[in-house]
């Protein structure tokens, strides 16, 4: 009992730990890696700052004004999430624009980026033009990673070492003759 006990506090332990590193995970970092763009959507053109284009790796070799240009880079995992998100804001079922997505740097990785935008919207309800930003958010969200390793890990060994030790116990209670089965 005392051991079984002390495997409990241990389990609540790492779950309180694993529930506190998850909240301070959530915390927002503030980051001077977030670029803006504007989109005018009736043309069909976007404008991406100089600190976006910096942050993108693309400082040299300018990113054109196509839309494309920008949504080719985005992981194709992630494209039809970014689509279908862009496209729920568009069309007034969600109240924001905000996206966490994989984007191709210049030097052909990935990297984690947050996107968030605001319409501007004409008299019938219809967007022409969203500005946003684009804050690089990679470290966070190697930090979540590690951060759900560590707890997925924890919970793996606490569970299998409890576990092994009620079959202990249970087999020390049948050796005594304690169960009749």
């Amino acid at each position: 009992n005392w051991l079984v006990r002390r495997i409990r506090q241990a389990i609540k332990r790492a779950e309180l730990s694993a529930k506190v590193e998850e909240q301070n995970s959530s915390i927002p970092i503030r980051s001077v890696d977030q670029g803006t763009w504007e989109w005018d959507l009736a043309e069909n053109l976007v404008y991406f700052s100089p600190r976006w284009q910096s942050m993108m790796g693309t400082h040299n070799q300018p990113i054109g004004n196509n839309p494309n240009d920008w949504l080719s880079r985005i992981h194709p995992e992630d494209r039809s999430r970014f689509d279908q998100t862009l496209q729920q804001y568009l069309n007034q079922q969600t109240s924001q624009f905000y996206c966490e997505h994989r984007i191709q740097h210049a030097d052909r990785d990935y990297i984690w980026v947050l996107t968030k935008g605001i319409a501007v919207w004409d008299k019938t309800n219809v967007a022409f033009q969203i500005r946003g930003s684009q804050t690089d958010i990679t470290v966070r969200k190697a930090q979540e990673q590690v951060s759900y390793q560590k707890r997925e890990f924890s919970q793996t060994i606490l569970h299998s070492v409890g576990a092994g030790l009620l079959a202990i116990q249970a087999t020390l209670h049948i050796q005594a003759g304690r169960y009749e089965e």
